[in-house]
């Protein structure tokens, strides 16, 4: 079962067939769109009382949070997808604003492997658990891999193979790889591996 997570950042938005919630300024995004919510959640400090009410309107459940708080609204609304039941979390709207933030919601991608991803116009991101994975050619051609701890990794159908390489959080050379036919594997044998696909700036024609 899918939900979608809109974010403040979120400035556009195809409506998919699928549960929706919104995050603090992504949750009135949504709700001006029309776009129904099972939950609207966040501190809404840069919400107006009148945009407040909308939000109301289009949320099956408003969640108020203190402003003063450990967690951010993201991992917020990611835990309350958690709890539930959704199994795939897709989040828009996270990236490309404050630093900060963005390095927390890819370490939320690292808490959750294989459940949450982060998608902008220019990256895919996700965290898979340690195993044998296939990837397929698509709308985003670079492959990068990034590991928090020490692991084992082997990359077989890309431009850069890897045989049982070691890698750390510290090696720099695991990014901008390519698939050189429609499928490729990779293998991570001890930990969850974060893999960041992407693509250049599209170009004005």
């Amino acid at each position: 079962m899918k939900v979608i997570i809109a974010c403040k950042l979120i400035d556009e938005i195809t409506p998919e067939d699928c549960d929706y919630i919104g995050v603090d300024k992504g949750a009135l995004f949504l709700a001006r769109q029309g776009i129904h919510m099972v939950c609207a959640i966040g501190d809404f400090d840069s919400v107006e009382q009148e945009d407040l009410k909308l939000i109301h309107q289009f949320s099956r459940e408003v969640v108020c949070l203190n402003p003063i708080k450990d967690d951010t609204d993201a991992q917020a609304a990611i835990e309350k997808a958690d709890s539930l039941g959704y199994q795939q979390m897709e989040i828009l709207g996270a990236t490309g604003g404050r630093i900060d933030h963005e390095l927390i919601n890819l370490r939320l991608t690292m808490q959750y492997p294989g459940r949450v991803i982060l998608k902008d116009d220019r990256n895919l991101i996700m965290a898979y658990p340690a195993g044998t994975h296939h990837v397929k050619a698509g709308d985003y051609p670079y492959f990068s891999f990034f590991t928090q701890s020490e692991d084992v990794l082997t990359l077989h159908g890309f431009a850069y193979p890897l045989e049982r390489r070691r890698i750390t959080c510290y090696d720099l050379y695991t990014v901008s790889n390519q698939l050189i036919g429609e499928t490729g594997t990779f293998i991570n044998e001890k930990n969850p591996v974060l893999l960041i696909r992407s693509r250049d700036e599209k170009k004005d024609s």
